[in-house]
């Protein structure tokens, strides 16, 4: 895959071909040691390859380059995907792990399309709720942590109200309930937004496993 632009030389393209042989890789990601792209690309960019490590487990030192390398076997998985949403490197993490990466030219841009804001912005939505249910089990954490904080603060405004024979100020005892409280409430969510995303992920098509090759019997006993 090689963007319209002429940013990535077609020469390079031998590069990632080469690569893939030698790792015998299912993908090669290209990446550049001085990118030519602008402050606006560069920064979404970076978001997309931070969202893209922690909701699709991708290695942290691997860009997500446009320019890049899929096998046969791959592709044929991918076009499986009769979402809406489809999002290409999300569906590549969908079926392998077997990735590799190599540097290549990167140059000014000469022409093409380009992404715009509202393009990018609707890319960080389909990566956030489309590819991985991480994003509710955030909220279900996020939860458990008021609860935990609040019985923690209800045991030390206990021991500080013995020692001090004293009793609990007021709004300490209000902000406690309503850490409380909303924790609960927040674990609720989650727990309901599991059973959403579960049904989510099951229409998605989400494959439990890829078959990657198949022997013949013939091919075993010669």
């Amino acid at each position: 895959m090689i963007d319209d632009d002429f940013q990535n030389p077609p020469s390079e393209i031998l590069k990632l071909v080469a690569e893939a042989e030698r790792g015998q890789y299912d993908v090669v990601y290209s990446y550049y040691q001085t990118k030519q792209h602008s402050l606006f690309r560069n920064t979404g960019s970076w978001v997309v390859n931070q969202m893209t490590t922690r909701l699709l487990d991708k290695p942290r030192d691997l860009y997500l380059s446009s320019f890049k390398l899929i096998r046969q076997e791959v592709v044929r998985e991918m076009i499986r995907y009769t979402g809406p949403y489809p999002y290409l490197d999300g569906l590549i993490f969908r079926v392998t792990r077997n990735v590799g990466k190599v540097a290549v030219e990167h140059h000014k841009r000469e022409g093409g399309s380009s992404y715009t804001l509202r393009k990018l912005i609707s890319l960080f939505l389909n990566i956030l709720f489309c590819y991985s249910p991480r994003p509710i089990r955030l909220v279900t954490n996020t939860g458990f942590l008021l609860i935990l904080l609040s019985i923690l603060g209800s045991f030390t405004e206990m021991a500080t109200s013995l020692l001090s024979r004293h009793l609990p100020a007021t709004d300490h005892l209000i902000w406690l309930t309503v850490f409380f409280l909303g924790g609960i409430q927040l674990v609720g969510l989650g727990l309901v937004g599991e059973y959403i995303g579960k049904i989510f992920m099951t229409q998605n098509g989400l494959p439990q496993f890829v078959v990657k090759k198949t022997i013949l019997p013939k091919e075993i006993f010669s």
